[in-house]
């Protein structure tokens, strides 16, 4: 295999593991929201920062990874993914396609009232 098509391979596995990772960032703060009212000092001493780390994670996915699926960049109202895919969802486009998609498979099903998008 030559070196071009190892620094595709590379990028790739760097997009989906990121994106993955960011995913489950997404699932583990939709979970502690779902249980926020249970939570215990004790817990939420932990829950608080990753929650903040999550968002500077959000934010970074949104001004990397976003802009380039979108080919949108970041707004005052567009700073976290799913403020991009709320500003495109209704749309009758690929972008619209894109945004639905992105909440109804990743998004959605995974926040407590079913709709985060």
């Amino acid at each position: 295999m030559n070196e071009a098509l190892w620094h595709i391979v590379i990028v790739l596995f760097f997009v989906w593991a990121t994106t993955g990772f960011v995913w489950m960032a997404f699932l583990t703060v939709m979970k502690l929201e779902q249980h926020l009212h249970e939570l215990r000092w004790y817990h939420l001493m932990w829950a608080y920062p990753f929650a903040a780390v999550f968002i500077v994670l959000d934010f970074a996915f949104r001004v990397t990874f976003g802009t380039v699926m979108f080919l949108d960049l970041p707004g005052r109202d567009t700073l976290l993914f799913t403020h991009l895919c709320k500003r495109h969802r209704n749309e009758d486009t690929w972008r619209g396609r894109m945004a639905r998609f992105w909440c109804a498979k990743f998004l959605n099903p995974f926040n407590s009232s079913g709709r985060h998008c």
